[in-house]
């Protein structure tokens, strides 16, 4: 897989202007990914990796720029699911 080099980081190409660094998408992105197509919310997301709410937001919503998760209220509480593009992306990087 081709990618520019920013710094010390490979850069993942994408299609949308949202960057994931190489790094960041093995530590962070993937497994956020998996947690979302079970069902988990964000803030057991953050339970369950020990990371902040705030931390595990972040990656949503830049998850939510790039077109692979998608923000679903019901009521008063919301959930998030993956768009086919992010079932697309998870599979690939399994």
């Amino acid at each position: 897989m081709s990618g520019s080099k920013v710094g010390s980081q490979k850069v993942l190409p994408q299609k949308s202007k949202v960057k994931f660094y190489f790094r960041t998408v093995r530590s962070r992105v993937i497994p956020i990914l998996k947690r979302i197509e079970v069902g988990d919310y964000p803030s057991k997301i953050a339970r369950i990796y020990g990371w902040s709410k705030q931390h595990v937001f972040y990656y949503i919503r830049k998850l939510e720029k790039a077109g692979l998760v998608r923000r679903q209220v019901r009521s008063n509480v919301v959930f998030y699911e993956l768009t086919r593009r992010g079932q697309k992306y998870q599979n690939k990087h399994r």
